[in-house]
């Protein structure tokens, strides 16, 4: 199946779904689960595993209905950004127009403009309510607004993107080193140093330094990739978390996620030498030791199984990007995109959750499959078409 074949059955697909559908970790969306156990933490974890793991989709027998997921939506705005730029068609404007839309009505009960997931999120030693505020939510939704912002040029966007630079500066916990370093931590509620939701908090104040100029968010958000950068490992990767305990070592797509916020630095504001070698000594370790030349990645390395849309996808985002310095990434992008459409995409348009040796999990989820491979393939579409975006 060609790209663009592939491209226009999944559009389709989710157009027909009404941007609605279910999550790997949706489980606790069930209020006839959640009157059983009653808040029981471990049981709360294992609800959670379970719905994840299952092959198979029981979320109707537990009235788990389809849904919207902010994140979902952040995605879907880039990706019909995305399309408007490919194909100037008025449809394409009017699908992000609902989607601003719907994510003004789902924001966060918060001082600041912000979103959080639609579901109860269990974590290892926490509980965090749907709904409950995320600086990854938040940057993903951020980022399609600026998408159309820069398609567009409504002014009324920015102080949307502004509020949610605010919410970044003023609501989020943080560590800070020094005065030099700042880690952005993931929730207001929660004090940790991921790299990759620090970095997302970095982005996002970079995009609106990208539009207003205002000095002081470039100055924080360089404080913020500080931090990690400097903390690159010897061998280009990075850690998931630093904790009171060490590192949190979890090589998966969140080395993606690092690599594209660093561009976005250097995209939107100048180059950074210091940047500059982490981003091309980062790719080279996301390339050689995560990927095969076949296309397809590494579950978290150096565990294989199973073969992860999320991995895929972000993928086909990090090289589309990165070929920017090195060429030869779009082709490996393409390489990428070219075995995941004939091996995880359904007939009916739809990507498959994972792939497993003896069979594949068919679960059509709409945040972590298709809103993420839209995206993709959306941004490889604009890049194969337009080589110096």
């Amino acid at each position: 199946m060609s790209l663009q074949n592939s491209l226009d059955g999944l559009e389709n697909w989710i157009i027909n779904e009404k941007l609605k559908g279910y999550d790997p970790y949706d489980g606790l969306r069930s209020s006839k689960i959640k009157s059983i156990i009653k808040g029981n933490h471990l049981m709360e974890l294992c609800t959670q595993y379970f719905f994840k793991k299952s092959p198979f989709n029981l979320r109707s027998l537990f009235h788990i209905k389809k849904g919207y997921n902010p994140k979902s939506l952040g995605l879907l705005l880039s990706s019909f950004a995305n399309l408007y730029t490919l194909d100037n068609k008025k449809k394409y404007l009017d699908e992000c127009e609902r989607i601003i839309k719907i994510l003004i009505v789902l924001r966060s009960d918060y001082n600041n403009v912000c979103w959080g997931y639609n579901f109860d999120w269990a974590g290892r030693n926490f509980h965090l309510p749907k709904k409950s505020p995320s600086v990854v939510v938040t940057s993903t939704i951020v980022r399609g607004l600026h998408k159309y912002y820069q398609i567009t040029g409504k002014k009324s966007i920015v102080p949307i993107i502004r509020s949610c630079c605010d919410f970044i500066t003023d609501d989020l916990l943080r560590t800070e080193n020094n005065s030099d370093e700042i880690c952005f931590s993931y929730t207001p509620y929660i004090k940790n140093k991921v790299h990759n939701a620090n970095l997302f908090a970095a982005e996002t104040l970079i995009r609106y330094y990208s539009i207003t100029k205002e000095e002081k968010y470039k100055i924080l958000s360089e404080k913020a990739y500080d931090y990690t950068v400097r903390r690159q490992e010897p061998d280009g990767s990075w850690a998931y978390s630093i904790g009171n305990n060490g590192k949190r070592n979890q090589i998966d797509w969140h080395q993606g996620f690092v690599l594209d916020s660093i561009h976005e630095y250097l995209v939107h504001v100048k180059d950074k030498p210091e940047y500059s070698r982490a981003l091309i000594k980062g790719v080279e370790y996301y390339r050689k030791k995560q990927f095969f030349d076949e296309g397809t990645c590494y579950w978290r390395y150096p565990r294989f199984w199973p073969i992860d849309i999320h991995n895929q996808s972000q993928g086909i985002v990090t090289f589309t990007k990165l070929s920017q310095y090195e060429p030869r990434y779009l082709d490996f992008a393409e390489i990428i995109a070219s075995w995941t459409i004939n091996n995880m995409q359904s007939k009916s348009g739809y990507f498959y959750y994972q792939k497993w040796p003896l069979f594949k999990n068919k679960i059509p989820y709409m945040r972590w499959s298709q809103s993420w491979m839209l995206y993709a393939l959306t941004e490889l579409q604009c890049k194969k078409l337009n080589p110096n975006s």
